[in-house]
């Protein structure tokens, strides 16, 4: 009998170690803005909860707590390794890749830059918000992970207003050479504009370009 009561602890301490994992793990993935793992954990919590909650006092062994656990294991670890290894993709374009964007005449990424949202194929790349000029840089990467494109966004006024430059390279594969077009801004219009033309812009706003001529 005393065994029985020693196992049926062990049991339930094991689902209540089990339950605080799934809800901590939840609040996590919700706190960190990846809301389709905060979904999937939502779902988990409820139905382990559910599960705990009816059997807590059922006298059969609670096989599904050990489950439990590797499941809470298993999943967190391979998501932070999914992590790691797209980190280990991303971080080949960081900042360490701007001496290939000078070479490039393309915008490098400044100091300080922060990045937002990475993706298995992508990561943003933002400044400080209050300051003008150079704001955002969002890079893709194609099936291979070998970049595929940049796209870097200037405003000229403020967060609010539309006006400002866009740069867009993609990189050549095969025998297709690079290229890199201009955009500017302006209310509800877009035009494109040659490279002179952006650089005489963006002179005459007194905004730096964190690109330099080839």
């Amino acid at each position: 009998m005393a065994i029985s009561k020693s196992v049926t602890f062990v049991h339930r301490s094991v689902g209540v170690l089990g339950c605080l994992m799934v809800v901590g793990f939840t609040l996590r993935f919700f706190l960190t803005k990846e809301y389709i793992w905060a979904g999937i954990y939502t779902a988990l919590t409820v139905f382990v909860l559910y599960k705990f909650i009816k059997d807590f006092f059922n006298a059969k062994p609670y096989y599904w707590s050990y489950y439990n656990i590797v499941i809470c294991l298993l999943w967190p670890s391979w998501h932070e390794y999914s992590n790691h290894k797209r980190d280990l993709r991303l971080q080949k374009y960081d900042t360490a890749y701007n001496k290939t964007r000078q070479s490039l005449g393309i915008p490098i990424i400044p100091v300080g830059w922060h990045t937002k949202y990475p993706s298995d194929r992508s990561v943003a790349w933002h400044g400080k918000d209050d300051v003008l000029g150079h704001k955002e840089k969002y890079i893709t990467l194609d099936s291979l992970y070998k970049i595929e494109s940049e796209i870097d966004e200037y405003r000229f006024i403020n967060s609010s207003d539309t006006s400002g430059i866009t740069i867009f390279f993609k990189y050549g594969r095969g025998r297709l050479k690079d290229s890199i077009f201009y955009y500017c801004h302006f209310a509800d219009t877009t035009i494109k504009i040659s490279r002179h033309q952006a650089d005489s812009i963006f002179d005459a706003k007194k905004i730096r370009k964190d690109y330099w001529q080839l």
